[in-house]
């Protein structure tokens, strides 16, 4: 590995996650922030991680994600400015530049948009699971059946639940399993009823 020309130290991937578990265990139920991280970065470290065998393990550490390319366009209209990179975020509204090849920089640049113009504006509903993505695929059959929407759909996997966890929920208790882990989350009526259907019909077919 090089930088500017010149060969810095590195390790292997599955070290540099192990050591990246290590720093996490060293925070109380940190939340990670970055920039288009939920198209970009995050799909690559879950996959990484679950080469390993170490994305339960990391699951287990975090308390979720903020993506601030979200966040900057519910914070900065479009009128202020030109695009929603991080570089023209932080050149238009902090006042410098940075060299965003460089990690690091990268990094510290974003802590700082994050803490002097985006932090204040955060509220729970722009914290996500890592897995979100992941969580929301498990729906697409019931989706492309029209049992649920989209909108639904992408409401359960924010709320960190896939469709395997509520079917163990209404495996465990067909009476009230799915309607109590979803009236934990803040779901009511209609999406309880939806999904108890949902989850009969595919008990019905096996």
């Amino acid at each position: 590995m090089y930088l500017n020309g010149e060969e810095v130290n590195s390790i292997n991937i599955h070290h540099a996650l192990l050591d990246f578990l290590d720093f996490l265990k060293s925070k109380k139920c940190p939340v990670l922030v970055g920039h288009n991280i939920i198209s970009y970065d995050i799909p690559i470290l879950l996959k990484l991680l679950e080469e390993f065998g170490l994305l339960a393990s990391f699951l287990q550490l975090i308390c979720g994600c903020i993506d601030t390319l979200k966040l900057a366009r519910k914070v900065f209209p479009k009128s202020q400015i030109n695009n929603y990179k991080q570089t023209t975020l932080v050149k238009t509204f902090l006042g410098f530049e940075y060299d965003s090849h460089n990690a690091l920089e990268d990094v510290k640049s974003l802590h700082r948009l994050f803490e002097e113009k985006l932090y204040s504006h955060c509220k729970d509903s722009d914290v996500f699971p890592f897995h979100v993505r992941k969580l929301e695929s498990s729906f697409t059959e019931v989706i492309q059946e029209k049992k649920i929407s989209k909108t639904v759909a992408r409401r359960i996997a924010n709320s960190g639940l896939g469709l395997k966890h509520l079917q163990l929920a209404f495996k465990r208790d067909p009476n009230v399993g799915v309607k109590s882990i979803l009236q934990e989350r803040g779901f009511r009526g209609k999406t309880i009823h939806a999904i108890k259907t949902i989850l009969e019909d595919m008990c019905t077919e096996e």
